[in-house]
């Protein structure tokens, strides 16, 4: 049990961002054996830091992001969050990771509100599943009835062969 508890505490360490200063934040953590940063830790640990300036009632809805140099596991990550717009319903940030000066990460994240609104989508129907549903010869079948038509009076594209 505590190789298992060891092990949790290791991979939440990949996710502790210390504060330098206001929405500055720092990432130091100890080589695993890889030579680089996995690219969707730096882009947790920038959403954590995004979300380290936000309140509480608001979530992120939207994640645009780029990366844009290798990190590296053995230098530390400084993470500066930029806040961008802070509305009734909506709060934007951008964050840049950077490792010697230069970004190896940058994104942009909106953060919505979480509050009632207007709803686009309508009712499900109840209709028949596919499995009830005629197939194209039994169709062209109740066609030719209503028509009064025979088979062979119908247009040669329309034929369907009968096995």
């Amino acid at each position: 049990m505590d190789k298992k508890n060891n092990l949790l505490e290791k991979s939440l360490d990949l996710f502790s961002l210390n504060k330098i200063d206001r929405d500055i934040y720092t990432w130091t953590g100890k080589n695993v054996g890889w030579a680089r940063v996995f690219g969707g830790q730096v882009m947790a640990q920038t959403l954590i830091a995004a979300y380290k300036t936000i309140g509480v009632d608001h979530y992120a809805h939207s994640f645009h992001s780029y990366f844009l140099r290798p990190g590296h596991m053995d230098k530390p990550i400084i993470f500066m969050v930029d806040r961008i717009r802070d509305g009734k319903s909506f709060s934007t940030r951008t964050v840049k990771a950077l490792q010697d000066g230069e970004a190896i990460f940058s994104c942009s994240i909106s953060f919505q509100k979480d509050e009632d609104g207007l709803e686009h989508q309508i009712p499900m129907p109840d209709i028949p599943g596919p499995e009830n549903l005629r197939n194209e010869i039994e169709i062209r079948e109740e066609l030719l009835k209503k028509l009064n038509m025979k088979a062979e009076d119908m247009p040669v594209f329309l034929r369907q062969k009968r096995n």
